[in-house]
């Protein structure tokens, strides 16, 4: 059994940002998901620290476990990480207080599509793109430019309430567009009548953005499950899209494979803050 990791990050050109446990017994080592692997997952996650001026990994003081974010309170530097999510001054977005770093920062609605499959979102201006990226989504226009982001929650509300678009899209949606190549034209065509819907009430951009850049290859030959994060790990990766990465399992004794090994894929996200064990 090899060396035992700390998973700081996992960028979208799949790599795993990670430090040898125990934390602070070395520096940040990036490693490419690339060939065949096996590791094991332990069962918590924990905070990821911080990183200083020169960028040099400062870990948790507590270690502390954490959920749904990979950084406990005191590291994140947010007064309250959940605003992130549901901002708490939308009456008066102006007067927002407990999230600084968005204060007065610009915005944007964006619709995104997931194959034919349209969600409404916002981020920061600066980043949309990548933002983009990061969810996966394989196309997106602008809906509306917003001053700050509990405007930009409230429009995003609106839009979900009074035209059917959904804010999320589940893996049970997403995994399985893997399976088949991105459909251009269609999305096209679904975009073109989102844009009709939307443009007599909103600024919305005439142009679709594409992102053809995902680090996988569609069709991916079958439709990855998505797997327990916790526990062993072990075959060759596939690649990853927004959310997910994704690999072809290595065969098991005594399990009958019809077609080739399944392919799996883990929650991003999930994998951070988790301590992983590279199995020779």
């Amino acid at each position: 059994m090899e060396k035992a990791f700390h998973i700081l990050a996992v960028p979208d050109r799949p790599t795993l940002r990670l430090v040898a446990v125990p934390v602070g017994g070395g520096p940040v080592e990036s490693i490419p998901l690339e060939g065949t692997f096996s590791f094991r997952a332990g069962p918590v996650r924990t905070c990821v620290g911080t990183f200083d001026d020169d960028w040099a990994h400062v870990p948790c003081p507590t270690a502390e476990p954490v959920w749904r974010h990979r950084q406990c309170r005191p590291c994140s530097g947010l007064d309250d990480p959940e605003c992130v999510f549901e901002p708490r001054c939308r009456s008066d977005p102006s007067s927002c207080t407990c999230v600084t770093s968005f204060k007065g920062v610009p915005h944007l609605v964006y619709l995104a599509f997931h194959g034919t499959l349209p969600k409404v979102g916002l981020t920061q201006e600066r980043r949309v793109a990548n933002r983009l990226r990061e969810q996966g989504a394989d196309a997106w226009f602008a809906v509306q430019a917003c001053p700050d982001r509990g405007t930009a929650r409230q429009l995003e509300m609106a839009i979900s309430y009074l035209y059917g678009y959904p804010e999320h899209r589940s893996h049970r949606e997403t995994l399985p567009q893997l399976a088949r190549p991105v459909p251009w034209a269609a999305i096209e065509s679904r975009a073109a009548e989102a844009r009709l819907r939307l443009e007599g009430s909103y600024d919305v951009e005439r142009a679709l953005h594409r992102i053809e850049d995902h680090a996988i290859a569609q069709p991916v030959g079958g439709v990855p499950r998505r797997v327990p994060t916790e526990g062993l790990h072990a075959g060759t990766w596939v690649g990853a899209k927004g959310t997910h990465l994704v690999y072809r399992e290595a065969p098991r004794e005594g399990r009958l494979h019809i077609g080739g090994p399944p392919l799996a894929a883990i929650k991003r996200s999930d994998l951070v803050g988790r301590r992983i064990e590279f199995l020779s």
